[in-house]
């Protein structure tokens, strides 16, 4: 069983990052920030584990980890993004592929190997987000409805895709509730900027 990660960066630029979190910190460490995340995202490959970078503009070489594929995010909104992304992963030979962002400094490896053995016995698997929003989406099967006319960004979106999921018969299992870093409020106790 070829399992596949796939970690959805943006371009790290001052003001087009982080933006929620900006208000409260400023452009210049919000950026920072980020980076330290997309930093920390690299911990979560470990062996064995296909993965696979979308960057969103453009593809940045210094942005390029060792051993991933490095692809360009789809035109659209996120959901289109995802959707394109898992059918190409799929495709590509991976029998499970899982998405995650690059906002969370809550997730671990063990949150994305259980992610993969809970599509063993279910065709989707979340992990919530306190949000609202999930951090994780995770499919051995590509459910593009589950993306589709969604209220991305929203404080409904994981109520609103679990919904859909029942109401297409496709069954689920959810991870443990983690934070994004959208506010200072969402970042780790200990953390320095």
């Amino acid at each position: 069983m070829m399992e596949a990660l796939i970690v959805f960066v943006k371009n790290p630029e001052k003001g087009k990052v982080k933006t929620r979190l900006a208000a409260d910190v400023g452009e210049e460490k919000a950026l920072k920030i980020y980076n330290d995340l997309l930093e920390f995202s690299k911990y979560l490959i470990y062996s064995g584990l296909k993965f696979y970078v979308f960057h969103s503009p453009v593809l940045l070489q210094e942005l390029f980890w060792v051993g991933a594929e490095n692809k360009l995010q789809a035109e659209g909104d996120l959901g289109v993004k995802m959707s394109t992304a898992i059918k190409e992963v799929l495709n590509g030979g991976n029998d499970k592929v899982c998405v995650i962002g690059s906002d969370c400094f809550e997730i671990t490896q063990e949150h994305i190997k259980e992610a993969f053995r809970v599509l063993d016995k279910n065709d989707l698997v979340f992990g919530p987000a306190k949000d609202g929003g999930y951090y994780l989406v995770g499919m051995n099967k590509l459910q593009s409805a589950i993306f589709e006319e969604m209220p991305w960004s929203q404080s409904n979106l994981m109520q609103t895709t679990l919904k859909k999921a029942k109401n297409l018969n496709l069954n689920y299992e959810l991870l443990e509730e983690l934070s994004d870093v959208d506010y200072v409020t969402d970042l780790p106790k200990d953390y320095k900027f």
